[in-house]
Order: structure tokens, then sequence, then C-alpha cells
């Protein structure tokens, strides 16, 4: 189920980006709450069952595509300034970059509980610059505080696995 719900998300991407650069943001907002949803849901879905591999790596890769694909969109019509999205996209690439370093290793590492805040904050910041809500670009760069204070985490569990030997294959 809760891969499920995260496909929704990857699935309501495309109409949210669509709806944004046609600058109906209001219906983009009710979809952007929609996907956040679907993420907090998944995560109980997936902490009250067996978590697959796949889905402790599809999750975090759908939240990426979702959150920078809006922001992006957001750029394009100067409803958010790309520097904050230029961050973010730097810090999500250096994220797949640990990650990948330790899946070759045997190793799924996880969200932490700061990432997840990284995400609360950044579904939070889409929906209320889309629904014209003041705090958003407050919002947006708390999400940016987390984002780098969680790479600070993950760069730390990453250098504890590459210490450990690579299992045999």
């Amino acid at each position: 189920m809760a891969n499920l719900l995260t496909t929704l998300r990857l699935i309501l991407t495309a109409p949210i980006v669509i709806l944004i650069l046609e600058d109906r943001l209001a219906p983009a907002s009710f979809l952007i709450l929609i996907g956040g949803l679907t993420d907090w849901f998944d995560g109980n879905f997936a902490r009250k069952g067996d978590k697959s591999n796949f889905g402790k790596l599809y999750d975090p890769v759908v939240d990426k595509i979702f959150s920078l694909s809006i922001f992006i969109a957001l750029v394009g019509i100067d409803k958010v300034d790309a520097v904050p999205v230029i961050f973010l996209t730097v810090r999500e690439l250096l994220i797949s970059l640990f990650r990948s370093l330790a899946a070759e290793k045997g190793i799924i590492m996880e969200a932490s509980i700061l990432g997840k805040i990284k995400a609360f904050l950044e579904f939070a910041s889409l929906f209320l610059i889309t629904a014209d809500i003041r705090g958003g670009e407050i919002a947006l760069w708390l999400a940016i505080a987390f984002a780098y204070i969680s790479a600070g985490d993950y760069l730390l569990t990453y250098l504890r696995y590459r210490e450990k030997p690579t299992p045999e294959k």
C-alpha cells in the first residue's frame, strides 16, 4: 500500500506542474496537499508493515521528483527565487550520491528524522506558496536549513558505512 501511495504522488507531479505553469495555483495547491498526505500515509503504512528495500529507496526519490519539479515550475512563473531551489537540488544530488555509495556496500540508508522534517517543510512551503498564504518563503528557508543539517547527518552515516567491508556477492 505504501508504494501505491508513493506512486500516486509521482503521478500527481505532472498535473501539478502543468497547473502551475498555466498559473492555476489554487488547484495546484489542492493537489500538493493531496501529495503531502500521501507522503504522510505511506510513511505510516511503511512503519506498520514490512519496509521493503525498494520502498526505502523509492519514496525519497519520488519525494525529490515531486518537490523539485514543483519548485522549478514555481521558479518558471517567478513565484520562487532560483537560489533556494538550487540549494535544495544540490543537497538532493549529494544525498543520492551518499545513498548510492552505501547501497553499493549493501546498505540501505533510510530517511532520518531530520530528512523527514525537511520533507515536511518542503511540502508546507509548496502548499503555502501556491495557496498564496504567508509563511511559504520562511518554510522554504527552514527546509533548506534542515536539508543541510540532515545532509551532514547523512554524510556521517555514509562515512560510518564506508568503513564496513562490502558483502560478498
